[in-house]
């Protein structure tokens, strides 16, 4: 059968065919609508008989916090997102519905089945938070079910007075009709419920390779459940994707259905299963036939006395006390004891009790088609449903989000459950140890009153942005803004500048090689000014909106907004405080460098670069001018001083990626760190498999468990690599010098640690000193020489020192967005007021309000806190000052007989017991105490370790500065971004206007520049392009018909910025 044909967009429910289907076509349906209108039934009175149903079976009622909280009915002051879904808040008293409630049959059925899941939180509400769920994930829907399973029939229509008593009459044509109603949607499913996951399942195993995708889900589509495509797909396609649950990357807590089973792990982790609903359309059919046993509605000895499709639990307190029994277990034990709870012994999921409840309708379909001849089952036509194209496009993926803290909470969990699991085993082999379990136990108290105010806090958060939706949350709710902007970002491309047909320049590689190794000024600004053009400027009015979700949660999580929450992590009041004061601290350094790199760029550039002023960003190697270590050859002192390479000894002495491995596993071991488990080596992956493709970036991971540490490298036999391969390896090592405490702090002391203890390795094994040691350099590297040094130091400042500014204001404006000291009229103009004052970098063309500048960073549509990397920057000198003064490499007290900059701690055993008594603190102390600890009573972050590593090359930079008469600071030169707020006519000879059949005249742009304008009142915008005389302005865009009549231009305007009548011009530039 064609998947287009079932009513369905998946073919996963047949019900919308049911005129088409319906056995029986002259007996009428089952629909209490019209009952249920008369009888003037409002949305309360809905809930208050479904309440009913459950107290007669002896359950709870509803607490008043149900009724007072809950809401029923869609409201008329504000948009909710109307999808029925219950709620569990985690305090053990506040349990909710949200449902926009109409007076129908539907939502009476519906109603019931959202009380069955409240009814179900009220039952487990006293377990641990761990175990307030379903026994597995497939109960809590069969619990909602199975209330419907009654609830629909119409004896139970005719006890509550919703059908009349002629209904109870038993007519089996009215009967086949029902559970062919139910058959189109619980047995119609079935077969794609379990398929779907049956292909990931595969997927995930690898038994189904990512050239295959798309014909292995056809060919599991067509034998199990007997559809195929309307049209042969092909490898081309991914039609797996079609379907939310495969496609999305939406935490749990945000997918209504699966809110159900609200708790600790499952409110945080993505979890994208369909599987649950399979077991959920199995299962229900169990419960309800071990109630209606228990009910004596049912008689499985003699099933046709009392078919089970007509069975109703209402009023009966027998089947009411077996289910209470089976709710208020949660999941606190296994789900086969749960089962044989309540079905009297059987331990398994058992299809039985489906196949009893349709019987009369598998007769009657047996008997129906038996008599018109039709072909039971399907066979596979000999045309294929896919095929699989010779050329295929190559698909990687990437991880986006908030995913850490989830993980950690589940590693947490899983933890807990295990050490729970080892106290029953050793009591049962060696007796009870009670102070060991009074700790025990006092510690699983304090974890489930956290964990649940944690719970709660999320709940609230999303409770509120569901129930009361401006216009922007409601678009924010449907798009999710956060994926779109990280989209949006992820997928920019521009065109080449010698080749404006070819549009396919990425980021990585080519946008970031490009302003690496280019130097020529006008096509670096092409290159700068597309990238924002293509990734900021489009999530322009996306980011208030955003702004505003983020704020939101962070009041729900008892902050004021999202900077402070993010500036808690660093539990100290004064931290905004403390960064501005190390800003201040390494400012003189920074100005220092600053004024150096603008001579030489005025030397390599000219006029371009001012004598005083601000440096033009595009000049500075670097898409962000946050590292300029892409022009070394531009900056670095002494050109025939170069700091030796290693890449060519590494290959002359047959290094592999594994040999490097090793080299950095013996730089920790002679410390007397951990070596690196065996489960490292077995697990990691540290060279491009040949076979498949990965995700190359250099990354470290902690699987939780206590001993599987892995990193996951494509290494080159490179200096950089080698370098990058004992940075990651100290994120291992603190991996495992952490790892026996409990999972919530198995973390750095706050968020830039890590970083820095990776960072604070490179500074080490980077020096001559080192490299002569391990045979990588000749004994002569090691010789003193003061200009190798200066030039060494200037490669370490111009990617240290030379970020720390841009790493302080991004975070610095964010702050002061959420705090609405920046508004969203003045995001950009802000943005380059820090970056001009604190930087001293400016753009190379004037900006305004219709571009995002911010927006060109990734860490701001991910919404990623940045300011981690400057504490980073900071704090990684003060720890290998620390460690250099323990290993004797250093003597703070007479600095220049052992330079800073050249201590290599290799093989110090007191340098290494100094950072493992730091490291294995992990995030169970605050910050401040683990900073004392490795500093010998220092408790805060300190630049002066920075400053005197660099003291050497500031001491030459002053003199360097002062003996050529450079510049020291910046001034503004002019004018980097405009608000809008003119209200000046235009004039001039840069003004643009309507002047002819289909061309604008422009005078005063560049040649080859471009501009983008908007066209009309309807905000749809042209891109315009000057000719090669430079003056004339010609449409290269195409797809305007809006703005366009006859052949000729309406307008060119910025109505949004410079407001003004339809169809006049606008000056450009616009005039202050």
């Amino acid at each position: 059968m064609c998947a287009c044909r079932p009513g369905d967009m998946w073919a996963q429910d047949w019900s919308n065919l049911k005129d088409l289907l319906q056995p029986c076509k002259g007996k009428p349906s089952l629909d209490i609508t019209p009952a249920l209108r008369k009888q003037n039934y409002t949305p309360e009175k809905m809930f208050r008989v479904s309440e009913e149903f459950f107290t007669s079976m002896g359950l709870s009622p509803m607490p008043e916090t149900f009724w007072n909280r809950s809401i029923i009915e869609k409201p008329k002051d504000r948009a909710i997102i109307c999808h029925a879904s219950a709620w569990d808040f985690c305090d053990s008293k506040d349990f909710r519905i949200k449902q926009c409630t109409d007076v129908t049959m539907k939502n009476f059925v519906v109603v019931h089945h959202e009380m069955g899941h409240v009814q179900y939180y009220i039952q487990y509400k006293d377990q641990h938070i761990a175990f307030r769920k379903g026994a597995n994930p497939g109960f809590h829907e069969a619990v909602g079910d199975v209330i419907a399973l009654s609830v629909v029939t119409p004896k139970h229509m005719v006890k509550i007075g919703l059908l009349p008593e002629s209904a109870r009459k038993e007519d089996s044509e009215v009967d086949l009709n029902f559970l062919m109603s139910q058959a189109l949607s619980k047995v119609a499913f079935l077969p794609y419920g379990y398929l779907i996951d049956v292909w990931r399942w595969n997927v995930f195993r690898g038994n189904i390779s990512s050239s295959h995708y798309n014909c292995e889900w056809w060919k599991l589509r067509s034998e199990v459940q007997g559809v195929r495509p309307p049209n042969i797909r092909s490898e081309v396609d991914f039609d797996p994707g079609a379907k939310h649950h495969v496609a999305s990357s939406v935490p749990y807590i945000r997918y209504p259905k699966q809110i159900h089973s609200r708790n600790v792990v499952s409110n945080l982790i993505p979890v994208r299963a369909i599987s649950r609903y399979f077991v959920s359309n199995i299962i229900q059919f169990q419960f309800h036939q071990a109630l209606c046993t228990a009910a004596g509605e049912y008689d499985p000895k003699n099933p046709m006395a009392k078919p089970l499709h007509q069975c109703d639990i209402y009023r009966n307190k027998e089947a009411g006390n077996l289910l209470k029994e089976m709710l208020r277990v949660g999941s606190s034990k296994p789900w086969p004891d749960v089962m044989a709870g309540i079905t009297g012994g059987n331990r398994r999921m058992d299809a039985s009790a489906l196949r009893e409840y349709f019987q009369p309708l598998e007769d009657w379909l047996r008997k129906d088609n038996k008599k018109h001849g039709t072909v039971v089952g399907w066979k596979l036509g000999r045309n294929p449903s896919c095929s699989v194209p010779c050329l295929r496009g190559s698909r990687r993926g990437s991880l986006t989000g908030r995913g850490a803290m989830s993980f950690r909470s589940a590693c947490f969990l899983s933890c807990l459950v295990l050490a729970l699991g080892a106290n029953v085993d050793r009591q049962e082999k060696k007796g009870p140890n009670p102070s060991d379990e009074a700790a025990a136990w006092a510690f699983i108290k304090d974890y489930d009153v956290r964990a649940s105010e944690r719970c709660n806090r999320n709940a609230l958060a999303q409770w509120a942005f569901t129930t009361d939706l401006s216009e922007a949350n409601s678009r924010a709710a449907l798009g999710d803004l956060q994926a779109q902007m990280e989209e949006i970002y992820g997928t920019a491309s521009i065109c080449d500048y010698g080749d404006k047909s070819r549009c396919n320049l990425t980021l990585e590689p080519d946008l970031t090689m490009k302003m690496a190794e280019l130097r020529d000024p006008e096509e670096l600004q092409w290159i700068w000014k597309q990238w924002r053009d293509k990734t900021g400027k489009k999530m322009r009015g996306m980011y208030s909106e955003f702004v505003q979700l983020d704020n939101e949660a962070a009041r729900a999580n008892g902050f004021p907004d999202m900077g402070a929450l993010w500036r808690n992590r660093y539990e100290t009041e004064t931290f905004e405080k403390d960064v501005a004061e190390l800003w201040e601290a390494v400012k003189p350094l920074y100005e220092q460098l600053h004024a150096y790199a603008r001579r030489k760029l005025r030397e390599q550039y000219g006029k371009e670069v001012s004598v005083d002023g601000p440096i033009p960003a595009h000049l500075l190697g670097d898409m962000w001018a946050q590292d300029w270590s892409n022009l070394m050859d531009l900056f670095l002192p002494f050109k025939k001083k170069l700091f030796p390479d290693i890449t060519p000894a590494l290959r002359e002495q047959n290094y592999t990626a594994e040999k490097i491995f090793r080299k950095a596993e013996e730089f920790y071991t002679s410390l007397g760190l951990s070596p690196m488990p065996e489960t490292f080596w077995n697990l990691s992956v540290i060279e491009m498999p040949q076979d498949k493709e990965m995700i190359c970036e250099a990354s470290s991971q902690d699987f939780c468990d206590s001993k599987d540490f892995r990193i996951k490298m494509c290494t080159d036999i490179t200096m950089q690599d080698f370098a990058t391969v004992h940075h990651e390896m100290g994120h291992i090592q603190y991996y495992i010098q952490y790892k026996d405490l409990h999972v919530p702090f198995r973390e750095g002391a706050n968020p830039g640690f890590p970083e820095a203890v990776g960072d604070m390795i490179e500074l080490s094994v980077m020096t001559p000193k080192h490299l002569v040691k391990i045979g990588l350099l000749p004994e002569s590297a090691a010789e003193k020489d003061q200009l190798v040094d200066l030039n060494f130091l200037m490669s370490q400042a111009l990617s240290k020192v030379a970020f720390l500014p841009f790493g302080y204001l991004v975070d610095l404006w964010r702050w002061n967005v959420f705090r609405g000291n920046i508004s969203s009229s003045h995001y950009n103009c802000e943005w380059w007021k820090l970056r001009s004052g604190l930087q001293g970098v400016k753009p190379p063309s004037t900006r305004s309000e219709a571009d995002f500048d911010p927006g060109a960073k990734y860490n701001v549509p991910a919404d990623v806190p940045f300011i981690g990397n400057f504490v980073s920057f900071i704090i990684q000198y003060q720890i290998f000052r620390a460690l250099c003064t323990a290993a004797g490499e250093y003597d703070p007290k007479n600095p220049q007989a052992k330079p800073l900059h050249q201590c290599d701690f290799y093989q110090s055993k007191e340098a290494g017991n100094l950072l493992k008594e730091m490291m294995r603190l992990g995030g169970s102390k605050p910050w401040p105490d683990v900073m004392a600890v490795i500093t010998g009573g220092n408790r805060r972050m300190d630049a002066s370790a920075l400053r005197e590593y660099f003291q050497p090359l500031e001491d030459w930079l002053r003199e360097d500065n002062k003996k050529r008469g450079t510049v020291v600071g910046w001034k503004p030169d002019g004018t980097y971004c405009v608000t809008g707020n003119s209200n000046k006519e235009p004039s001039g000879p840069n003004s643009i206007g309507n002047k002819g059949d289909s061309m604008v005249q422009f005078n005063g742009l560049p040649k080859g520049r471009s501009l983008e304008v908007d066209a009309d009142s309807s905000g749809r915008s042209l891109e315009v392009d000057a000719d090669s005389s430079g003056r004339n302005l010609e449409v290269t865009g195409g797809g305007f018909s809006d703005a366009y009549s006859g052949g000729q231009i309406l307008v060119l305007a910025f109505p949004s910025l410079y407001p003004r009548p339809f169809g006049q011009g606008m000056q450009y530039p616009p005039a202050n």
